[in-house]
């Protein structure tokens, strides 16, 4: 115990390290404030032929609940997709001429009929959400609408004002008509701040890098001269790098929950458990391969951007899919929403331990 409080004090008293630690809650408080202002994230160009009750419904709701995307009305069709061609605006969102009959229709005849075209340049994360965001606007209109349908098939001829009355009275029911993402509480917020969590996910990398660069260095220096196999213990090199990894993964949580993209606890400490180890591994598996302090550090920017590019942070990759699986930080953040992901992450990890064991127990390096 001791040992592991002489290692924990050698960590804090790194000025660089102390300085990535506590300099990430500012940066999460700045991005959360950034979020919440006008244009902080995405500018979306909006357009309805013929003004509806339930088209206008929904205009007012985005323009009032999503302060931080920038919705710009149009005068017709054309300047929404001009916005778009020339880069003034992320997205466009059209509106059907038909949008209420349109609706009323998919919710009585129980078939879905599109009702908002969408042109976009790109896809991003930030886009994939705010579609998000349009999908649960317009689906409790559908909803009623399948309500009205369904009753009228089953029961028969009901007014309107007991349709209305009944269906407010159950919609109050939380479990009733849900949209959202599993393990979400606020979807707006989360949306909003959705890169976040892949930005602290790879600072965790990072971290794991700067940790075992600090344990390379020691060995070199022979600071741990006097344990016997110091260099060569995967059970040594794992305490060692999980010490600061651990302090990175308490601010980690604070930094998730004040930038509100807090999940739940047992999933958070599931993930984030399975994230530490497995970057651990990976990066004790990259200087087995590299063998050479210089090779390693060469292959720390490369890596970053390849985890930048391929994991879901800012944007959605569907190509590469096979090297998508090579990152831990992919895993963490479908584990974070998915249990099937979660229990493919932790096997995951499991393999890069065994790789790990097999290669420092029968080879040997320099460092």
């Amino acid at each position: 115990m001791k040992f592991l409080l002489l290692l924990q004090k050698r960590i804090l008293n790194k000025k660089s390290f102390l300085a990535v630690l506590f300099l990430i809650i500012p940066v999460v408080v700045g991005i959360k404030i950034c979020s919440n202002q006008k244009s902080g994230i995405l500018r979306i160009a909006l357009f309805q032929s013929q003004s509806t009750p339930m088209g206008q419904q929904i205009f007012d709701s985005l323009k009032n609940d999503i302060p931080a995307f920038n919705f710009i009305e149009c005068q017709d069709e054309t300047e929404a997709q001009q916005l778009v061609y020339n880069k003034k605006a992320d997205a466009a969102w059209i509106f059907d001429s038909d949008f209420d009959s349109r609706i009323k229709k998919s919710g009585s005849e129980g078939r879905v009929l599109p009702v908002v075209t969408v042109l976009q340049g790109e896809d991003t994360v930030f886009l994939a959400y705010s579609r998000e965001i349009l999908i649960s606007r317009i689906f409790p209109l559908f909803s009623y609408e399948a309500y009205c349908g369904f009753v009228n098939e089953r029961i028969g001829s009901v007014s309107q004002n007991d349709l209305q009355t009944w269906y407010l009275r159950y919609s109050d029911i939380p479990e009733l008509f849900v949209h959202q993402t599993q393990g979400e509480q606020n979807v707006s917020s989360s949306y909003l701040l959705s890169p976040l969590r892949g930005m602290l996910a790879i600072w965790i990398f990072i971290c794991g890098f700067a940790a075992t660069l600090y344990y390379i260095d020691d060995i070199e220096k022979k600071r741990f001269v006097w344990l016997e196999g110091a260099g060569k213990s995967f059970g040594f090199y794992l305490v060692f790098v999980l010490i600061p990894l651990i302090d990175c993964s308490i601010i980690f949580l604070i930094a998730v929950l004040t930038g509100g993209i807090f999940t739940t606890l047992l999933r958070e400490l599931a993930a984030l458990l399975l994230l530490i180890l497995s970057v651990a591994f990976f990066v004790n598996l990259l200087r087995l391969i590299t063998r050479r302090k210089y090779l390693f550090c060469a292959a720390i920017p490369l890596l970053i951007i390849l985890m930048l590019v391929l994991s879901p942070v800012f944007l959605k990759v569907n190509q590469f899919v096979p090297l998508q699986f090579a990152f831990p930080v992919f895993y963490y953040l479908n584990a974070i929403y998915s249990t099937w992901y979660l229990g493919f992450f932790a096997l995951y990890t499991i393999i890069l331990a065994v790789i790990n064991i097999v290669l420092m127990r029968f080879r040997s390096y320099n460092f």
